[in-house]
């Protein structure tokens, strides 16, 4: 029997449909133990190594060589999600071992997150509710989005995503991606370049990968063009940001304020943790794709490449070809 282990944390938890495809198709679904999490390296290894997986289903897990080297009979790689940083697609690829992912899966419920954090912090939400709990009532003031400039930095498809809902909310779209889109341009979006959309921006949202290029991308050399009502969001990848630059603006209140999904280190620790602790930062624990419907989704599609590549298709989401091709 083809044996599936996952070590995504949700994967056929929260939503059964992942699970119930495997089962349906006769493969035999084995999960990490719940208290192994937060798994590191040495962990995935023992847990390969004792399972002998055909295929392994992955969350913000380190995929490293030594991770697949521990896979003899490893034959796909199964991200229950989209971010790739963490797997070494490259040294997969030499192995002949499939990486898939599940691109469509979670951009409705990243894109409504981004919207409900700029509401959150634009309005000052959650010190209104903290302030009426502890029995005050206050005037809180805030901000509205009417009129405002919102930056968008990557305008695939969460970008995108994200620029249609606000657009509702009649903001001044500014975009930077290396790719223009010609929809967004037609729609009136005006792409412009980094220095720029750090200067007008008034609520900034990243939409990044996170690779070389991009790593501590936003640092000190763009925060500090921010005007000192700016807001910044980001739901993208923690480390695209430099945390101790973004700390030191915020601190000193040169920038208004911002709310973060991601964090370089999860949970957060050391300079993360010092983000959190600040009154005009509002965190959350990565849970841009936490919804019951993205789960539905991921949880389909990577089952789906599962069991496309262990029954002799090429996956739809596979992020290496090659491997097929050879």
């Amino acid at each position: 029997m083809r044996t599936v282990l996952s070590i995504a944390r949700t994967f056929g938890i929260k939503n059964p449909i992942g699970r119930d495809l495997l089962e349906k198709n006769a493969f035999l679904l084995k999960f990490a133990p719940p208290d192994s999490y937060p798994l590191d390296e040495k962990k995935i290894i023992d847990l390969i190594e004792k399972v002998n997986p055909d295929a392994l289903i992955i969350g913000a897990n380190p995929i490293t060589p030594s991770v697949l080297d521990a896979g003899t009979k490893l034959k796909i790689v199964a991200m229950h999600g989209v971010g790739l940083d963490h797997v070494d697609v490259n040294y997969a690829t030499k192995k002949g071992i499939a990486v898939t992912f599940t691109p469509d899966a979670n951009t409705i419920a990243v894109a409504e997150l981004v919207v409900g954090l700029i509401l959150i912090i634009s309005r000052k939400l959650s010190r209104a509710s903290e302030s009426i709990r502890a029995g005050k009532w206050e005037t809180i003031l805030g901000y509205e989005l009417y009129g405002k400039n919102l930056g968008i930095i990557g305008t695939g498809k969460i970008g995108k995503a994200v620029i249609k809902r606000l657009s509702g909310f009649y903001m001044n779209i500014l975009a930077h991606d290396l790719a223009r889109d010609p929809e967004l341009e037609n729609a009136g979006v005006k792409y412009t370049n980094m220095e720029e959309i750090f200067k007008e921006s008034d609520y900034l949202s990243i939409h990044l990968p996170l690779t070389s290029e991009t790593s501590k991308l936003i640092g000190n050399r763009y925060l500090k063009l921010m005007k000192n009502t700016a807001f910044i969001i980001n739901c993208s990848r923690g480390a695209v940001i430099d945390e101790e630059a973004l700390y030191h603006v915020l601190q000193s209140g040169h920038i208004a304020g911002a709310a973060l999904d991601v964090w370089v280190n999860e949970p957060p620790e050391g300079i993360s943790k010092k983000l959190i602790a600040l009154e005009n930062v509002f965190p959350t624990p990565h849970i841009g794709a936490y919804t019951l419907e993205a789960l539905y989704r991921m949880g389909r599609d990577c089952a789906k490449s599962v069991i496309d590549c262990l029954e002799g298709r090429q996956p739809v989401y596979i992020v290496n070809p090659e491997v097929w091709n050879d």
